[in-house]
C-alpha cells in the first residue's frame, strides 16, 4: 500500500498557476458562524495569496432569513457585472436553512468557479481535482471500472458524469446499495472513490492489487481527522489518498485553476488547462 502525495501534486499545480503572473480576483461570500466554513475560507485565502491572486472575503450579517437572502441576492447580482471580480463562491452551509438553490439564479455561470451551477463552465472542484489527480499520476481511466460510493450533487453524481465522459465503466453506490454488493464491486474496482462521510466505511484490505483508492471523506473524531477508509497494513499493493492532506488540498488547488481559467476566458479570450 502506498499513499499518493497529494500535497506535492497540489503544490505543483499552484506553482504552475503562480508562474503565469496572472492577478485574478476571487470573491468569497459567507454568513453565519460555522467553524468548518471559517477553516475552509482561511485555506482559500491562503492559497489565493500563495499563487498571487487577490481574494476578497465578505461576511454578511443578518437577523433573519429574508434579510440575509436579500443581501445575498443583491450582492451576487452586482458581482455578475463587476469586471474586477473573476470568480465568486458562496461558502456553504448558510444560516436560516438557505440553500444554494435559493440563490443560484443570481450567480454568473462564468464566475461560478466552484462549479455548482448546472450550466457552469466548470466541473465541481472536488470531482475535477480527482480526475486531474488520476491523470497526473498516469492512471488510464479509459475502460476502467470506477466504483463511486456517495451520490451527492457536488461529488458523487458529477464525478460519475465526468468518469463516463472519460470512458470509464461507472458503478454509483449509495445508502440503499446492499453491503454485499458494495464489497463485491470494491473488490473488482480499478478506481474506488469513497465520498460518504462515514468513519470506517470500508477497509483498505477490500481492494484488489493495483487499485487506486480516493478517500474524499472528512470525519472529525476525538482522535483527530480521518477519512471513510480504514487503513489496514495488510492491504494489497494499492495507491490511496491520505486523510488529512489528501483530496481537500487538490480541491483547493483546483479552485485556483478554475479562477485562472475564468480570468483568461474573460480578459484574454484564451483558456489553458
Amino acid at each position: 500500500m502506498e499513499f499518493i502525495d497529494c500535497k506535492a501534486i497540489a503544490q505543483k499545480w499552484k506553482d504552475e498557476i503562480k508562474s503565469t503572473g496572472v492577478n485574478a480576483c476571487l470573491y468569497v461570500i459567507s454568513a453565519g458562524d460555522d467553524p468548518a466554513s471559517a477553516a475552509y475560507i482561511k485555506g482559500k485565502l491562503k492559497d489565493a495569496e500563495e499563487v498571487g491572486f487577490k481574494c476578497i472575503h465578505k461576511h454578511l450579517e443578518a437577523k433573519n432569513r429574508d434579510q440575509l437572502l436579500m443581501n445575498l441576492t443583491f450582492l451576487l447580482n452586482n458581482l455578475q457585472y463587476d469586471s474586477r471580480v473573476d470568480g465568486v463562491i458562496v461558502q456553504l452551509p448558510l444560516p436560516f436553512s438557505i440553500t444554494f438553490g435559493d440563490i443560484k439564479m443570481w450567480l454568473s455561470k462564468e464566475k461560478d468557479v466552484d462549479g455548482f451551477l448546472s450550466d457552469s463552465i466548470f466541473d465541481p472542484c472536488t470531482p475535477d481535482g480527482i480526475v486531474q489527480l488520476l491523470k497526473e499520476i498516469n492512471v488510464d481511466i479509459d475502460g476502467k471500472l470506477c466504483v463511486i460510493a456517495g451520490r451527492s450533487d457536488i461529488v458523487g453524481k458529477p464525478l460519475a458524469e465526468i468518469m463516463i465522459r472519460e470512458n470509464a465503466t461507472v458503478a454509483l453506490c449509495h445508502s440503499h446499495t446492499p453491503s454485499k454488493l458494495l464489497y463485491q464491486l470494491a473488490q473488482k474496482a480499478d478506481i474506488f472513490v469513497s465520498a460518504v462521510g462515514q468513519k470506517d466505511f470500508i477497509d483498505s484490505s477490500k481492494f484488489k492489487t493495483g487499485a487506486v483508492v480516493i478517500d474524499v471523506g472528512i470525519n472529525r473524531t476525538e482522535q483527530g481527522m480521518c477519512g471513510d477508509i480504514t487503513i489496514n497494513p495488510n492491504s494489497n499493493d494499492i495507491l490511496i489518498t491520505p486523510v488529512p492532506g489528501g483530496v481537500g488540498l487538490l480541491t483547493r488547488a483546483m479552485l485556483m485553476k478554475h479562477l485562472l481559467v475564468a480570468y483568461q476566458k474573460y480578459h484574454t479570450g484564451r483558456q489553458t488547462r
